[in-house]
């Protein structure tokens, strides 16, 4: 009896095998993700295709738009990122139809970005329609702001309104105080140096006079060991009725050393170069580059010295234009500039005087050797004249 079950049931897996095999029965699989691939033209629903898990989608039938041409499938609304086809598809997507106007020669008009006096980006548009807000341009060590239609920068466009006539664009920055401040502090700091000028007489039994000046000054070349900072003649100069002088340079740590004139300072450009070894103790002080070219009318400049006294004290501001000025309490050996000076509303004040100031890529634009008494703007020597003054003397 046993034996007649067991071949009974083994008769019964066969047939149903063999029927499985055959389709006579149902097998359950469990289907992979589905995903969505949608499709918008001109802010409207174009097209919705269904694609599984790692299957492709191709492009569909091109859309049209009266008087535009199509550019292609974005994977953003803005219709800057081109989409490609074929595509493997692993989640939903949505692309947006990208459309260029056809252009009316007798009604276009030209619309001209530009950064500074560089063009960025030239677009068309037929009269009576707006033109297409253009990707940020990017400037060093600042913050776009908008387009402006001014080159004073003072006039935003309105880019919801129609465009009638050709027209140029400017773009407005605001430099990044935040990101400029961490690498002055990190990077140029290490350049800038405090000056002690002690002018003095001596006889047998030690001084007899003496009077002590504080400036400031910029570490522009190293060579054979010696670190050679750019300041101003009057902070440099020994002072009229004494005979001896002494020249201390402290470093951005307070670090002292020893310091000497390379060559007598010259009135006339309010310049003078001294310099330092550090025989004693380790300075981590490094050179700070001259720009490659002179400040323009409202850029962006930054004063660094030692106003009053106070250490790596940096200041914000712009390069307002040239101008011509006479210092009424200063005597002309120790300042005779009869040339244009940059003025610039970054504040110094005593102490500053032989500071640098420079320019949004942290170079160095001009020697910052006066101020007003309101502190209302500071006046510097250009680039020019620094040039002009180290191809005398230093060759």
């Amino acid at each position: 009896m046993k034996k007649l079950f067991k071949k009974s049931l083994i008769f019964v897996i066969i047939v149903v095998l063999a029927l499985c095999s055959f389709g006579g029965c149902d097998t359950f699989t469990q289907d992979g993700p589905k995903y969505e691939v949608t499709f918008i033209s001109d802010g409207k629903f174009y097209l919705e295709i269904e694609v599984e898990s790692g299957g492709y989608v191709y492009a569909p039938t091109t859309p049209q738009k009266q008087a535009h041409t199509f550019t292609g499938w974005y994977s953003d609304f803005e219709c800057e990122n081109e989409f490609s086809f074929p595509a493997q598809i692993t989640n939903d997507v949505i692309l947006y139809a990208g459309f260029e106007e056809n252009l009316d020669q007798e009604n276009a008009c030209t619309i001209t970005f530009k950064v500074g006096d560089t063009i960025y980006l030239e677009d068309s548009v037929n009269a009576g329609n707006t033109v297409k807000t253009p990707t940020p341009p990017t400037k060093y060590n600042h913050l776009f702001l908008s387009w402006c239609k001014d080159k004073a920068l003072t006039n935003e466009y309105d880019f919801s309104q129609a465009v009638n006539t050709s027209l140029t664009l400017y773009a407005k920055f605001t430099i990044d105080a935040a990101a400029i401040t961490n690498k002055i502090t990190t990077e140029v700091m290490h350049s800038v140096v405090k000056i002690y000028n002690k002018s003095y007489n001596s006889n047998f039994f030690g001084e007899t006079s003496s009077t002590t000046s504080q400036g400031s000054g910029v570490i522009f070349k190293q060579e054979s060991g010696y670190f050679y900072i750019l300041t101003n003649c009057h902070v440099a100069v020994i002072k009229n009725g004494y005979s001896k002088q002494s020249l201390v340079v402290e470093d951005y740590q307070g670090k002292q050393f020893a310091g000497e004139l390379v060559f007598e300072p010259d009135p006339a450009y309010d310049l003078a170069c001294i310099r330092f070894k550090p025989t004693t103790q380790a300075t981590n002080a490094k050179v700070l580059a001259l720009a490659n070219s002179s400040a323009e009318v409202g850029d962006d400049v930054i004063a660094l010295g030692a106003p009053n006294g106070q250490t790596n004290a940096l200041s914000f501001g712009k390069f307002t234009g040239y101008d011509t000025a006479t210092l009424s309490k200063t005597e002309e050996y120790l300042s005779n500039v009869k040339f244009e000076v940059i003025k610039h509303t970054a504040y110094i004040n005593n102490g500053s005087s032989g500071g640098p100031l420079i320019n949004s890529n942290l170079k160095i634009v001009g020697i910052n050797y006066a101020g007003v008494e309101d502190n209302s703007y500071g006046l510097a020597i250009p680039l020019d004249k620094i040039n002009e003054f180290l191809d005398a003397y230093l060759g």
